[in-house]
Formats: structure tokens, sequence, C-alpha cells
């Protein structure tokens, strides 16, 4: 008999404010909970192209983020993304920075190691510095009473670079300039951010 009216009085001395999270954030709270910094996390699936020196490789593989977001709009994360079709592989590993324009859209830069080229046919690969530059995309938009953004995250990024690889004009036995290259992916996640 005791808990039913424990019960019963959880049920009715209840706040009826319905505009109460499931937290029992309210909107004008999570809205200045929001500027605090907290972390950032993502993992999901994707393809990556990259082309250098006339060597493509394709790879669909997985891509994780890890990070922090400061002030609700600027994150800074690592990003790391590996992906193979059994004959190619192609590989990430950086530093990014991002400013999110609003719930739905947000663009990034960064700095990156990356590598690509063939597994079981000759070829020469690539492994170098690129720079990537993001665009990602969120069609959830965030409750007016919460605090972190979370949910789906579509992802396309292009990131020119240069070889770190040594070169050699062998005829002539003098150094060349660093190769140029290109990757892009596209990755379908899900994030928090």
């Amino acid at each position: 008999m005791a808990w039913v009216a424990a019960v019963a009085l959880m049920v009715f001395a209840a706040d009826p404010d319905e505009s109460r999270g499931s937290a029992g954030t309210r909107p004008e709270q999570a809205q200045s909970m929001r500027t605090q910094t907290r972390a950032r996390f993502g993992v999901g699936g994707g393809v990556s192209f990259g082309l250098a020196n006339y060597s493509p490789a394709l790879g669909v593989g997985l891509a994780a983020d890890a990070g922090a977001v400061f002030n609700d709009r600027f994150s800074v994360f690592a990003h790391v993304e590996l992906g193979t079709i059994v004959i190619t592989y192609i590989g990430a590993l950086g530093v990014n920075a991002e400013y999110a324009l609003n719930d739905h859209f947000s663009v990034g830069l960064g700095a990156a190691f990356s590598a690509w080229g063939p597994l079981i046919f000759g070829g020469s690969g690539f492994y170098g510095l690129t720079v990537p530059v993001r665009v990602n995309f969120a069609p959830a938009q965030r409750a007016s009473n919460e605090t972190r953004r979370s949910g789906l995250l579509i992802g396309l990024q292009v990131a020119p670079g240069v070889s770190l690889q040594p070169t050699e004009f062998v005829q002539l036995r003098a150094p060349v300039g660093p190769e140029a290259a290109v990757s892009a992916s596209v990755s379908v996640g899900f994030a928090w951010w």
C-alpha cells in the first residue's frame, strides 16, 4: 500500500510544465548551457577516393571523430578514416576545426596525413599531407530543451595535398618537386556534438 501512495505522490505532485525535457532542463536553461564546452564524437561509414601521380585508389570503410565543442559553434576534433576495396586501400588521420552555421550545416578545415595505394598489384602509392575541406549536413533539428546535437550526420570532404615521398628524376639524378594529390570522401554516420 505504501508503494501505491509513493507512486501516486510522484504522479500528482509532478511539475505540470510540459516544456521541460526528459532530463528536466527548461528551454531557457538549455540555451545558456549550450555555450559550455562539451565532447564531440562521431562514427560512420563512407566511400573515399584518392588520386596522385596517375595512381587512383578507392575505399569503402569507416570514419570516426573525437574532440570537443566550444561555445556551441566551434569544434576541434581528431578525424580518422580507413577503407579498402580489396585491391586498393585509402586512409587518413588528422585534426579538423569546424564551425556550425546552424543546427543543420557546418563547415571545416584541417590538416591530415593521408595514404593510399595498391594492395595486390604493382604500382605507386601516395603518402603525404592533405588539407581537408569539409561540409556536414545534419537533417534533424535540435529540440529547444537540448544542450547538444545528436543524430544522423552526412559529410562531404575534399582534401588537396602534397606528397612526402622522396622523388628523384632517375635519368638526371636530380630531385623533382613534390607531387600534388587530391582525395575526396562522402560519409554517413551518427554523431554527438
